[in-house]
């Protein structure tokens, strides 16, 4: 009996990624166990008779989520309100929840792994397809060993929202039906903000295929709404249940690490002298790193190496364009996903988040695994030697109420 040569390609793809999914997974889950029994928590306060292992995943955002699921949305114009958070993730776990009577913090971590296990093979997949000059064990490895790839294992949005990026750009280099395109951009946007840059790719992807100006504005016209529907859905909600449509962005302003009242993004001085990096390493800047801690151990402290996980992956993303590692379409759309939040949220929140959502831009992750591959085999094992080890270390602190969020 002869095997389709097809499925024995992918076949060939698929095992190694889930063994590697599996592998990181458990090795982040050991730094939970570990973390949860010999590093003491930062914050007792947050420790209540019910922390155990499952709790120590859904901590931070995870808790916010975890009231969602429970009890709803709701908005105080007055304080924090959990529906500064985006209803995809929460919803899918709360699904999960009536039909089968999983605890809300369950039901989130499974979706997380769900999505996550999806993005680690789909993500092979897209490598074998687009980019069959890579090795796949390093570019899959470098994600799984990340040192902030911890959030992909948690209760947070973030492996949803790496495979819809991934399921995206596929799509688009795949040259999928633009209302296919559309569908996907649409549930980005019920993820996460920053959904938005996939929908302005897919805007650049219709004037592309567009053999007219008039052609484009008619396609733009209902595609463009269509790629939006996740947030125009959400925005619907909250005005028909919370009397305000837009509370979701009034309710950010209360998320802040400066003294500030605007939501608007960053002043032109700020974006041109490139503040918001520079400041965290000035001692009564309000966003210093040293603020929080652990003071003593700056490679241990996220706030003092976001800046430089979020200037490692413009360089990253940078030189793949460079070399030509990367199509144009994940240069652009990579770019927009680390700049956007960037201008949007350091004038109230610092650099705070920024290496998180850098890490979701899984570009990044081929680029590296190029590097490693020129480079002797030693290399890139203590490179993910490395990786783990911070990886390890920031579980640990992270489950442990460190600031790590």
């Amino acid at each position: 009996m002869q095997t389709n040569p097809k499925f024995s390609e992918i076949k060939q793809t698929l095992i190694p990624a889930f063994v590697i999914y599996y592998l990181t997974t458990v090795y982040v889950f050991l730094a939970v166990g570990i973390g949860f029994s010999y590093v003491p928590a930062h914050d007792l306060t947050y420790r209540s008779k019910k922390y155990d292992f499952l709790h120590c995943l859904a901590v931070w955002d995870g808790e916010w989520y975890a009231r969602i699921v429970r009890d709803g949305y709701s908005f105080d114009p007055e304080t924090h309100s959990n529906v500064a958070f985006f209803p995809a993730f929460p919803a899918t776990a709360s699904l999960l929840t009536t039909i089968f009577g999983l605890s809300p913090e369950f039901a989130l971590v499974f979706v997380s792994q769900v999505f996550l296990l999806a993005s680690f093979l789909f993500l092979g997949r897209y490598l074998q397809r687009f980019h069959p000059e890579s090795q796949p064990l390093y570019v899959l490895l470098t994600l799984g060993l990340f040192p902030t790839s911890f959030y992909l294992r948690m209760a947070y949005t973030e492996a949803m929202f790496l495979f819809s990026i991934i399921l995206f750009l596929y799509g688009l280099r795949s040259q999928w039906p633009l209302w296919g395109l559309a569908l996907v951009a649409g549930f980005c946007t019920s993820i996460r903000m920053a959904g938005i840059c996939a929908v302005a790719l897919l805007l650049w992807e219709i004037w592309r295929r567009a053999k007219s100006k008039i052609l484009f504005l008619r396609a733009a016209g209902w595609l463009i709404p269509l790629g939006c529907w996740g947030l125009l859905a959400y925005i619907l909600f909250q005005a028909v249940y919370l009397n305000e449509p837009l509370a979701f962005m009034k309710a950010q302003i209360f998320w802040k690490e400066r003294t500030t009242t605007s939501v608007f993004p960053l002043s032109t001085d700020e974006l041109v002298t490139l503040r918001p990096l520079w400041s965290t390493y000035l001692p009564n800047d309000d966003c210093c790193w040293a603020k929080v801690a652990p003071q003593d151990y700056p490679l241990l402290n996220l706030r003092f190496t976001t800046p430089i996980f979020f200037v490692a992956a413009l360089g990253c993303i940078s030189l793949g364009a460079y070399k030509k590692w990367l199509s144009r379409e994940e240069v652009l759309l990579s770019y927009l996903l680390i700049l956007v939040p960037y201008v949007l949220q350091t004038p109230r929140m610092c650099m705070v988040s920024q290496a998180r959502f850098a890490m979701i831009v899984f570009p990044v992750y081929l680029v590296i695994g190029r590097l490693l591959q020129k480079l002797p085999l030693w290399c890139g094992i203590l490179f993910w030697t490395v990786s783990a080890g911070l990886l390890a270390c920031y579980t640990a602190l992270f489950i442990n109420w460190y600031r790590f969020y």
